[in-house]
């Protein structure tokens, strides 16, 4: 278990059938990584399944490509600190 700003983030967490990168219980945030894949046909129907259940759920799902953490980091960071704050 680690903490981003605070919050502990839980990684590969089994909800429902399905496993999010990250899981913060706390504020019913996931955050997935997406590679490639996900930007297919096949995967987008497949994330919007997803997110569909997980909302279901009250849980807010944030996606961030494999590019932006790799060329845009300080701009996912910031984005996730809104989006973790916004919640407390």
């Amino acid at each position: 278990m680690r903490q981003i700003f605070g919050v502990k983030f839980l990684r590969q967490r089994p909800i429902l059938n399905f496993i999010v990168d990250f899981f913060a219980p706390e504020i019913k945030l996931a955050v997935e990584i997406d590679g490639s894949q996900h930007y297919f046909d096949q995967g987008k129907y497949q994330d919007s399944e997803r997110d569909t259940a997980l909302n279901k759920l009250g849980i807010t799902v944030l996606r961030y490509s494999n590019a932006d953490i790799n060329i845009r980091f300080d701009a996912v960071m910031k984005d996730l600190y809104h989006n973790i704050h916004s919640r407390l």
